[in-house]
């Protein structure tokens, strides 16, 4: 069997299995969207745990020389912090410029809730200034 052959297989149904993993994702969040019946939005104030830089770099990808693309990726600050016994992770270059480890620090809470105030989803948007 010829080798570009198998490569060309390898690429379709490496193509096919990416479509087949988006699709099921988008109606996971559907099905989420749907169920939810109520946004409850508030400050809450955690502490913060622990704080991560990541520098950004640019990197060449091509299989010949001279030929291909360059991926870059940015700077992180990953800011950790504690929140109803449960550690989460964040990227707020706000945050990790303005307090240490082991400051109070405010940030907003929306929490999607189902029609028996369940909660179905929460995330913290660090953006929120006072």
């Amino acid at each position: 069997m010829d080798f570009n052959l198998l490569f060309g297989i390898f690429c379709i149904l490496g193509l096919i299995i990416l479509n087949v993993e988006y699709v099921l994702n988008t109606i996971k969040k559907l099905k989420l969207k749907l169920r939810t019946k109520n946004l409850n939005e508030s400050i809450v104030e955690v502490e913060m745990k622990n704080k991560n830089f990541v520098h950004g770099f640019s990197e060449p990808m091509s299989l010949e020389k001279g030929k291909g693309f360059t991926t870059n990726r940015i700077d992180s600050y990953l800011v950790e912090f504690e929140y109803k016994e449960k550690v989460y992770t964040i990227d707020s270059k706000y945050i990790f410029e303005k307090y240490n480890i082991g400051d109070l620090v405010k940030i907003k809470l929306v929490e999607s809730l189902d029609k028996n105030n369940l909660i179905l989803k929460s995330e913290f948007f660090a953006g929120y200034k006072l």
